[in-house]
């Protein structure tokens, strides 16, 4: 397989969860769930939806210790969606792989980045732009259609460790040419080396 070190992710790392501790009551969120259904197409879904929504799966995380019932589950089908949520007490949720309460669990909006889920393969500019609910084997399996991989953690469920190729090609965040990035205004951006540099260094961690 040809290895391509340029990786451009599309990423949702602008977003700031709010702690639940706001003091908002549950009347609160509720109200806000509401407000979100009628500003978005996107996907948005109460306990008592469960029948016709994936709130269950929305709301579900690894470890029991990091689930909580949630006003709503809110599943936005763009970028610009994620925005409408901007301002309420939310948490976004990946593929729930975290121990810790209130760090992809909440009692007010579970942002549940499902659509999130496509890897995108140019081989014009040997980048593909990959969405953030994926998991390595996600990746890996797009990608083998076209011969190429990617530098990634080893464990190929939730890609925790160093890849196989780190030592001549880096990290993941070293291969990182894009970040597709909600503002704090709910814009979307996107940031790379030469557009906004010190944010683009700091969004690689």
């Amino acid at each position: 397989m040809t290895f391509f070190p340029g990786l451009s992710f599309a990423v949702i790392s602008g977003l700031i969860s709010l702690s639940a501790s706001t003091g908002l009551r549950r009347a609160d969120y509720t109200a806000t769930c509401q407000e979100i259904a009628a500003s978005s197409a996107s996907k948005v879904g109460t306990k008592q939806s469960i029948g016709s929504f994936k709130y269950t799966d929305d709301i579900d995380n690894w470890a029991t210790t990091n689930t909580e019932t949630s006003a709503c589950s809110f599943e936005p089908a763009n970028a610009q969606d994620v925005g409408i949520a901007d301002q309420t007490p939310f948490v976004v949720k990946t593929c729930g792989h975290s121990t810790n309460s209130g760090f992809s669990s909440t009692p007010g909006v579970q942002i549940a980045l499902v659509s999130f889920s496509e890897v995108v393969y140019d081989q014009s500019a040997q980048t593909a732009t990959i969405g953030t609910r994926l998991v390595w084997q996600d990746v890996y399996s797009a990608l083998a259609q076209y011969r190429v991989t990617v530098v990634r953690g080893k464990s190929s469920g939730v890609g925790v460790g160093y890849s196989y190729l780190s030592n001549e090609y880096g990290l993941s965040v070293d291969n990182i040419v894009l970040f597709e990035l909600i503002m704090p205004n709910g814009t979307v951006a996107n940031i790379t080396s030469s557009s906004n540099p010190d944010l683009f260094y700091d969004l690689r961690g």
